[in-house]
This record gives C-alpha cells, structure tokens and sequence, in this order.
C-alpha cells in the first residue's frame, strides 16, 4: 500500500502511516507550505509540479534525492482545439466574434494578481478598442480582495472590457473562445490552466515568479514569460498576440505539441508509477 497525499494532514493520519509502515507520496501542488513541514520530512518521496516547488521543499530537512519534478498533466487528445469551433464556441458563451479575448482563469485571491491584470487590461484597451478582459474564477466566501479587485475594476473605468464568469459547464469551449489565456499569479505552483490553455493550441502569457514560465519557452513555445509585477511588460505581451495571429498560431502549436511531448497524462502516469515501483520494492532503479 501507498498513502499519496495531495495536501497535508493531521499528526493521526501520518502517526498510523508510520505503525502500518505505510510509505507516504506527497504531492506539492501548492507555492505556500506553510503547515506541510511534518508531511515532508515524514514522506518516502515527493512530487513537485515544478522545480521552484522542489527548490521550495528542499527549505526544509529532506533529502533532495526523494524528491521528483513533474509537472502537471492534461489529456490533449481531450483538450484539442480541433474538437472545437471557435466562433460557435463565442456564440454559445455570449461573446462577440470580433472581439480580442484575452482569458484568465484563477481563484479570487491575492496571490493570483487580479490587481494587476486589470492594469495591463487598462493598458491593452487604449491600444485595442476591442478587446475583451474574461475572469474565470471561484470567490469563496465574503470576500474582501474580491470587493476591493471590483472597486479597482470600477476605479480604471474597465466595467465595460472586462467580464466575470463564476462557470462554465466545458472550459475548453472558453478556451476555444479566448485569443490568449494569462496568468500573473505570485509563487504558482504551475498553474493547471496553463497547462491546459497550452494543450488547447492558445498562446500563453505568464510572469517569471513561481513554475508557470517553466513549460514556456519566451517568444518560441507556448507563449511569453514577463517579470511578476509589471503590469506594463504583462499587457506588451498581450498586445503583441492580440495584434497577430500568425504569432498566436505558431506559438500556440508549438505550445501543443509540448503539451503532447511531455505534459499528457499518460506520460506522467508512468512516471508516478515508477516512484510506486520503486517504493514497493519492484523497481531496483
């Protein structure tokens, strides 16, 4: 038996992993780990989604050897842009087909940089008159960074570019929809839409801070890396692929066959068996 672990748990549950002698995977999905100090060091092996997260772990007293970068997976043959109609997709979804779409998806919380976002979005839309700013993002609870992005929305006079979108029953259709999904959260673990967006053909815009910028190779692969914090560089970027689509296109294919290279599930599937192999003793490697 194994016990992987995608967050951290009580003393109990590791205190009876122990007895039964019952080898403990944690995954580090998470920039924060704050609170995972006695899942690490009691774990056999972990797997880091990115190498900042590894670097990040090894903070604490483990042996660098248990731990094992692999990045988040998709499944690109269900995340195909070829499954999809883009202007159908924009129909279904309310969007205008002349429209620029630049799309973020992110929980409502500070890390994530809405802030900052919607300074590029300002930016962007005095260059672009059409653009379109989507937020796709859960706001849990009563929640005052919620409150203060939407005085900020309201502040920049972005009531009309921008839109919010609690769900979507598919979200490769608002991917299908979108020209470039961004993300400029601070210490991302990796970022799922990331991986996603990428499997689905769209370019990506993502900042240096964290793993995002890991699986994106600037200006060649998948999309643009800029520094965390400059709303100026973010909305650049954006500018640039908004404006040409035979950038969006390359970058977005290359992005693709990255994603079916070394991200599909299948490949990371393996990987994570290995570990398992290794732990119950029928791997030697």
């Amino acid at each position: 038996a194994i016990l992987h672990l995608n967050s951290s748990v009580s003393l109990g549950i590791l205190a009876a992993a122990s007895v039964c002698n019952i080898p403990i995977v944690l995954h580090l999905r998470n920039g924060d780990m704050g609170g995972y100090e006695d899942c690490i060091v009691q774990s056999k092996a972990m797997i880091a989604v990115s190498d900042f997260l590894r670097r990040e772990a090894l903070r604490f007293p483990v042996d660098a050897r248990k731990i094992h970068v692999i990045y988040d997976e998709t499944d690109s043959e269900r995340f195909d842009p070829a499954l999809f109609d883009r202007q159908q997709c924009r129909q279904e979804l309310g969007l205008a087909p002349q429209e620029r779409i630049a799309l973020m998806v992110a929980r409502v919380v500070p890390n994530k940089r809405h802030d900052l976002m919607l300074e590029a979005a300002g930016l962007v839309r005095q260059r672009i008159p059409d653009f379109r700013m989507i937020f796709k993002g859960d706001v849990y609870g009563d929640s005052l960074y919620h409150r203060q992005i939407q005085n900020l929305q309201k502040m920049l006079e972005l009531d009309e570019t921008v839109r919010w979108i609690d769900f979507v029953p598919d979200m490769r259709k608002l991917m299908a929809a979108s020209d470039l999904l961004a993300l400029c959260s601070d210490r991302e673990g990796l970022g799922s839409c990331v991986v996603e967006a990428m499997s689905m053909g769209l370019p990506v815009v993502v900042t240096n801070s964290g793993g995002s910028h890991e699986i994106v190779e600037h200006g060649v692969s998948g999309g643009f890396v800029v520094p965390s914090g400059e709303a100026g560089e973010l909305a650049a970027r954006m500018i640039d692929l908004l404006r040409d689509q035979d950038l969006r296109e390359r970058l977005g294919s290359a992005g693709r066959e990255y994603v079916r290279a070394n991200l599909d599930g299948r490949v990371s599937a393996g990987k994570i068996m290995e570990i398992y192999d290794t732990l119950l003793g029928k791997n030697s490697a």
